[in-house]
């Protein structure tokens, strides 16, 4: 997985609509000097600013829509942004006039003023496929930008990245026309279904799996209010002042450590907590096979030789977790079935376990879930670093 280490002398780049921070972690995995980010969401704000920002050079912003010139390096060297996919999603409606799908043309406006070398749009499939003219158009206003830009739109599954989990995403790439634009746009591959030889002869290992991901995490702690759990402090505990509104809501503060547990010294991952489940909905979940995904996308369980299904928001409900009783495991115990942790998800993401996500429970859920995987930036990105960023003009 990806670390949080900021490479100090590697290209520029800027992070918008930044959320959790899943891109700022893969572009500096990805060998980029992240520089600033923009979020107005107020708690995934203070969560990016605790876990990024503090202790480093990043400048942080809230609305993307001001573009400011000033506020990012001269000769940026790559724009990356995420703007919400909620609209375009076919799980979040498709909606055709929702506001939010508009946020987007923001970026050829930021590319027309400040002239990165490369550009990245991060959004779901549905931008392509439900939503044709926004996608042409958004493709059209990118490669007008400043002095021309060449536009490509790049599909991706995170399980081919080393992601423990399918979900396909549409990148699009607008690299400027000063620049050598790559001889292939997409990454190549570094992990398959099965394992397997590509045609050039490089071995590619088998997908990374839900187990993979899950399987060395300790036992989740009993699910309690923040103010109550023996591993997270509260937003008001750390900002005295903060009132009811901080009672509710974790600190991003709040890392991982060996904590008293159950009257037990153990080592617990933040946001490691156990949803709370009535008996009969427990087994209720214990009849649904692992690997059951059923019609609405809340309905779904895990299976631990697989990678896990695409991580959603749905109001905080993750699918169900491989562990405990299953039609093919019928002596496991039922009180094992829940849905996932926070942390679980953010694993099943790529996030380190360093990173903490703030708020009520629902928060946390959203912003692990609708993060990009780090992993995946990574390897996109750094594609683009060597491919763009680093090739020689002579040579192309």
């Amino acid at each position: 997985m990806p670390t949080l280490s900021l490479p100090g002398d590697g290209p520029t780049a800027v992070d918008m609509f930044a959320g959790i921070g899943g891109a700022t972690i893969g572009l500096a995995a990805g060998g980029f000097d992240v520089r600033a980010a923009w979020e107005t969401d107020p708690v995934a704000s203070y969560a990016y600013r605790v876990n990024h920002t503090e202790g480093t050079d990043i400048a942080q912003f809230g609305d993307a829509t001001d573009v400011r010139p000033d506020r990012v390096p001269n000769d940026l060297d790559l724009l990356f942004s995420g703007p919400p996919c909620q609209g375009f999603s076919s799980s979040g409606g498709s909606i055709e006039d929702d506001p939010r799908n508009q946020l987007a043309f923001c970026v050829p406006e930021w590319a027309d003023a400040v002239a990165p070398k490369v550009v990245v749009v991060e959004n779901v499939v549905g931008l392509q496929d439900l939503h044709g003219p926004t996608h042409s158009a958004l493709v059209d206003v990118l490669a007008d930008a400043g002095d021309g830009y060449t536009v490509a739109t790049v599909r991706l599954d995170a399980a081919d990245y080393n992601v423990p989990q399918a979900r396909e995403r549409v990148f699009l790439v607008a690299v400027r026309e000063d620049c050598p634009t790559p001889d292939q746009w997409e990454p190549p591959v570094v992990t398959a279904p099965a394992p397997t030889r590509t045609l050039t002869g490089t071995s590619l290992p088998e997908y990374d799996t839900a187990g993979d991901a899950l399987d060395e995490l300790p036992a989740p702690i009993a699910s309690a209010p923040p103010a109550d759990d023996p591993v997270h402090e509260t937003i008001e505990a750390v900002q005295p002042g903060a009132g009811e509104w901080g009672r509710h809501r974790v600190d991003p503060h709040t890392v991982a450590g060996h904590r008293e547990v159950g009257g037990t010294i153990v080592s617990v991952p933040p946001n490691h907590v156990a949803p709370d489940h009535a008996e009969e909905t427990r087994a209720k979940y214990a009849e649904w096979a692992l690997g059951y995904c059923g019609s609405r996308t809340t309905d779904r369980r895990l299976h631990p030789d697989q990678p896990a299904p695409t991580m959603t928001v749905s109001d905080g409900v993750q699918p169900i977790h491989y562990q405990g009783r299953s039609p093919s495991t019928p002596g496991e115990p039922v009180d094992d079935v829940r849905r996932l942790t926070v942390r679980e998800v953010a694993r099943l993401q790529t996030f380190p376990d360093m990173v903490t996500f703030a708020g009520t429970r629902v928060e946390q859920y959203r912003q692990a879930a609708n993060a990009v995987p780090p992993n995946l930036v990574a390897h996109l990105t750094g594609h683009l670093r060597e491919a763009v960023l680093e090739r020689d003009p002579l040579t192309v």
